[in-house]
């Protein structure tokens, strides 16, 4: 009994500190810890409330247009969350098939046509969810926009 129980402890012991380990690079070097978070999160506007404030901020956005914004783009997260859960799960299946001792290329091609179809899925969300706002914009606003660095010319939000 008290070996399962050493054994236990031993093992809580060193997951906690694998997962300490982790974040020692965050100790060390803070200031490229925030520059990363800033960064993923001002090209990443994958929260309502940030796609709102963003657009509120630059395009002087109405309550009426918040609001409807806010609207499509809770709908579009909860579109997308799923998908992006089957993308992670697909990529798990995909490394295990690498992994094993014989593999099977028609699983393999078969999860890898699976990640590829995901993948598009998302993207064509994210699209029609551009597609959606820019409707609700005055030409006014759509010309603001397009001056904005997050929705160049070469971006997704391009007209």
């Amino acid at each position: 009994m008290n070996k399962v129980i050493s054994l236990g402890l031993a093992l809580i012991l060193a997951v906690s500190m694998s997962s300490l380990g982790n974040t020692e690079s965050i100790k060390e070097h803070p200031e490229e810890a925030r520059y990363h978070h800033q960064k993923s999160r001002e090209s990443n506007v994958d929260h309502p409330q940030d796609m709102v404030r963003l657009l509120k901020t630059h395009l002087d956005l109405n309550q009426e247009q918040q609001s409807k914004i806010r609207q499509l783009t809770v709908a579009n997260k909860k579109e997308i969350i799923p998908l992006k859960s089957s993308v992670e799960v697909t990529k798990i299946e995909i490394h295990e098939l690498l992994m094993a001792t014989e593999t099977d290329e028609k699983k393999l091609q078969d999860n890898l046509d699976k990640l590829a179809d995901l993948r598009s899925k998302i993207e064509k969300s994210r699209i029609h969810l551009i597609l959606e706002i820019k409707k609700l914009l005055t030409k006014a606003q759509l010309e603001k926009l397009s001056t904005m660095p997050l929705f160049e010319s070469h971006g997704p939000m391009s007209r």
